[in-house]
């Protein structure tokens, strides 16, 4: 085998490459040592950055720390005023005081406009040179919602009737016709539809029931209250006594329209309602038990259990008085409350409850008695609105509280019922002639 020899590099070539990796190495050295000195002094602007934010925070919360202890020691030197809870007192205050922005973000009570022409022409130039809003502000809902739950207790009707809400100023009401007239052996109260025996294979009659309607219209019943500043800042109890009153108000007016009203622009009573029976009294100008009895035989069959006697005051002693023929047992009896008022006494006639009203007429006129049937009166129930404004009343550091009730009230026939019979007439709605 042939060896192969390999030269050493010259003298000149070996240094050559020594200097090369020494360059290299130097190099090397110089930038290492240049990247060490960046990361010391990155690593020492990170430290005292640090340091510099802790010193920050560290003071700060001690700046809040001393506003705390500032803030708790103003609010025991002094403490902010609470705010007032919500009360109807409270509404009619803010209503006095004119704060309207305060009105609406506590209570949603925005101004309304309000109708003065019943003012004198100097009372309405009065209210034009005032300061103060010629509306008034809205009562809130809640207690519209209150006052009329005191009136349905208040009042002996509309806890009886059909109350429906109407949600439009006049509203049509569907009703079972049970007013005409049907053939003999068909029932009235089922609005025609008649039923049949049948034996197998016999083949039936098919009818309908019939239907009427009833327009119902939002009249208003409105009327104004005026309170004195001295009363509304003094008076602790005002909202209680301020919503008894205009519940009691309303109550009464509305028993006076569903008794006597005329319909026109108002509710239609049953004294004048087509629908109603009068039956003539045993002696003129009194009351006899005879008239109880034949009031009693004009009712609906299904209504004896429900009906309910109304009477002026004038007949009351007369009614007290009154005894049965035979038994010669008082007819009118004054006994603990049962059923609708337990801690209450209440009258009873023949039975059934007897309410007093004053808005019936006196003894020995037609409907000083009568005897009802509520389920067959429908109330409309549009909305009940109160609103305040001392503008009317701003020179007498008054203010004015304005109630407008918007119902309708009407039975729900037209006339009244005849039996199977084709000639015995009935009616929910029966008053002493």
């Amino acid at each position: 085998m042939k060896q192969i020899q390999v030269e050493p590099p010259s003298p000149r070539v070996e240094q050559a490459y020594k200097d090369d990796a020494a360059e290299q190495i130097a190099a090397l050295f110089t930038k290492n040592m240049a990247d060490e000195k960046k990361r010391k002094e990155s690593a020492q602007a990170a430290e005292e950055s640090l340091a510099l934010q802790k010193r920050l925070i560290e003071g700060r919360v001690f700046d809040m720390h001393i506003d705390r202890m500032a803030k708790n020691t103003l609010d025991i030197v002094f403490p902010e005023p609470t705010a007032p809870a919500k009360s109807f007192a409270d509404w009619l205050r803010g209503a006095l005081n004119r704060k309207s922005s305060y009105l609406r973000e506590a209570y949603g009570s925005e101004l309304g406009r309000q109708d003065y022409s019943h003012l004198t022409p100097s009372q309405k130039a009065a209210m034009a040179t005032n300061a103060g809003n010629v509306g008034g502000h809205l009562m809130p809902r809640q207690y519209a919602q209150e006052v009329m739950a005191v009136v349905a207790e208040l009042g002996f009707v509309r806890g009886r009737a059909q109350v429906v809400g109407m949600t439009e100023n006049s509203m049509l009401y569907p009703l079972l016709d049970v007013t005409t007239a049907q053939t003999a052996g068909t029932s009235p109260f089922s609005g025609g539809l008649k039923l049949s025996w049948l034996t197998d294979g016999a083949s039936f009659v098919e009818t309908e029931p019939q239907f009427k309607q009833m327009e119902l219209k939002a009249w208003e019943l409105t009327g104004v209250a005026t309170i004195g500043r001295p009363m509304l800042d003094d008076g602790p109890n005002l909202a209680a006594y301020l919503k008894t009153l205009l519940a009691n108000a309303v109550a009464e007016y509305e028993e006076s329209a569903f008794l006597t009203g005329n319909g026109v622009g108002k509710p239609q009573g049953i004294l004048t309602a087509p629908a109603t029976l009068a039956v003539t009294r045993t002696t003129g100008g009194a009351i006899q038990y005879a008239d109880v009895a034949g009031m009693l035989s004009k009712l609906p069959p299904g209504s004896i259990e429900h009906a309910c006697w109304a009477c002026s005051p004038s007949a009351l002693p007369q009614l007290l008085e009154l005894k049965d023929a035979v038994t010669s047992e008082r007819a009118v009896r004054l006994q603990a409350g049962v059923g609708e008022a337990p801690t209450k006494p209440r009258l009873t006639l023949a039975g059934l409850p007897l309410k007093v009203s004053q808005w019936l007429p006196a003894l020995g006129t037609e409907g000083d008695l009568v005897l009802c049937d509520w389920r067959y009166y429908v109330v409309g129930d549009r909305d009940l609105r109160v609103a305040s404004s001392d503008a009317p009343n701003f020179l007498k550091n008054q203010l004015g509280v304005r109630v407008v009730d918007r119902l309708d009230g009407q039975p729900w026939i037209d006339k009244p019922i005849t039996l199977q019979d084709g000639s015995t007439q009935v009616s929910p709605f029966v008053v002493l002639d």
